[in-house]
């Protein structure tokens, strides 16, 4: 149990805790002394400071409501750049606050490379970028039990996370993001996706999706989600997707009950196969239910 340290203490006979302060002074120079499977532990306090984390660390705060990380002026908060697994964890933390600039992706993380470290008990507020206001990601997402809030994408999509790859959302809430073209909330391309629970309320989008966009994807899940209040630009993002549940031309995610949708153009979903495709249709991602892929 990592709260109440005060002091760096070993976690495990091969790996150790630092903590920010008293210790290293920052979150950036924790990284720098920790090697991978160490953690850093972040007390309750606010930082105003950016970093990279460059090897499989995890980042542990004292609670999302009391460890606050800020970004340095005009950056990002946090980029992810070695490969890690969800072994590697960030949680108990709020990032707020970051904007790297013009024409760049992910306005409190960018997680590059094969970095899939799991999200869990985060809050993302008032960030952002061109794409992903909050998250960017090209090496899918896993995600849990956490919050966004007033998070822009001012040029492309993901008002809160733009991501691609295998993407697991769960029990996560979006309030008041917004995307300037697709993907009020959620973005998500090319990978296999789960969205299990949350409310996603009065988010909105340019274009398609005033909630989320599901493109292209191998097979997509969205069960026990409150869609609520969605502000897209048209009610309806094509006549293709009116109903969630049609198969043709575009292959929708499955929405399995219970699911409450308050908008017509809360869930746009895109495939990049054709019209009439013969290719199998979305998975089922819950547990025991994936069939073997061809």
């Amino acid at each position: 149990v990592l709260a109440g340290f005060s002091t760096p203490l070993p976690a495990a006979a091969d790996t150790i805790t630092v903590t920010v302060s008293p210790g290293c002074g920052t979150i950036a120079a924790c990284i720098g002394a920790a090697s991978p499977g160490d953690t850093v532990f972040i007390p309750a306090g606010t930082y105003t400071e950016s970093a990279t984390l460059d090897k499989a660390v995890s980042l542990i705060g004292a609670g999302a409501s009391s460890a606050i990380w800020v970004a340095a002026p005009n950056d990002r908060i946090l980029t992810v750049t070695s490969p890690m697994t969800a072994s590697t964890v960030i949680a108990n933390l709020t990032f707020r606050g970051g904007n790297p600039g013009s024409g760049l992706a992910g306005g409190a993380m960018r997680l590059q490379a094969d970095a899939q470290p799991a999200l869990r008990r985060l809050n993302f507020a008032s960030n952002t970028a061109a794409v992903g206001g909050a998250i960017s990601s090209y090496a899918g997402l896993n995600l849990a039990d956490s919050e966004f809030t007033l998070n822009t994408s001012t040029v492309l999509t993901g008002g809160a996370i733009a991501a691609a790859g295998s993407v697991y959302v769960t029990r996560t809430n979006f309030y008041t993001n917004f995307a300037a073209a697709d993907g009020g909330a959620l973005y998500v391309a090319f990978g296999a996706v789960s969205i299990l629970g949350g409310t996603y309320r009065q988010n909105g989008a340019n274009g398609s999706g005033g909630a989320m966009m599901i493109f292209g994807v191998d097979g997509a899940l969205v069960e026990g989600v409150t869609l609520e209040s969605i502000r897209p630009k048209t009610a309806v993002a094509s006549p293709a997707t009116a109903c969630c549940a049609c198969r043709t031309p575009y292959w929708p995610p499955i929405l399995q009950h219970p699911v409450s949708v308050a908008d017509a153009g809360a869930v746009s979903a895109r495939s990049s196969r054709p019209p009439n495709s013969s290719a199998t249709p979305p998975l089922d991602l819950r547990a025991g239910s994936m069939p073997n892929r061809p």
